[in-house]
This record gives C-alpha cells, structure tokens and sequence, in this order.
C-alpha cells in the first residue's frame, strides 16, 4: 500500500505483513505509528521530514538517510508509549 498525500486519519497505523510506502512527509500526521508489526515501513526518497502522529511498540524504528529530521506530533489528550530508539540509517 502507498500513501501519497497529507492524511487526517488519527489510529494507529501497524504493518502487520507486507511494505507501507509513504510518499508524503505528512501521511502519517495523526497517526501514531505502531513499531511492533511484522510488516515495512518504507519512506521514499521524496520524504525528507516526515510527521508522525506518536510512536507505539518496542521495535527500533530506522529512517533511511534521506530523512533529516522527523516530527511526532501526538493528538492533544493522547499518550503513547514507545521503549525503543530511532535513528537515521547513515552509509
């Protein structure tokens, strides 16, 4: 699945199996991003800054080397929980 615009969809957003693509620095904007699924999340070379709504799970979450800087934007009276590092992947 790809996403390729600014999204207002405000649940969590798990993998579970295959790849998410994301086209757009804003798709996840209101969405916190589940670590803990099996699946991929793939940034594509265009999303430089990307916006997360939070982060949920205990999985290290990696930005491909594009990334130079990331936003987690949780929703107001939202908590989420995250136990893991994130980090750009740098060669």
């Amino acid at each position: 699945m790809t996403l390729s615009g600014a999204n207002t969809y405000s649940g969590n957003t798990l993998v579970s199996a295959g790849t998410l693509t994301v086209n757009n620095n804003l798709a996840l904007q209101n969405s916190a991003f589940d670590t803990s699924g099996a699946g991929t999340l793939s940034l594509s070379a265009g999303v430089t800054t990307p916006t997360f709504g939070g982060l949920i799970g205990s999985a290290n979450l990696t930005m491909p080397s594009t990334v130079t800087a990331f936003t987690l934007n949780p929703l107001s009276g939202v908590t989420n929980t995250y136990s893991a590092l994130s980090a750009a992947a740098r060669s």
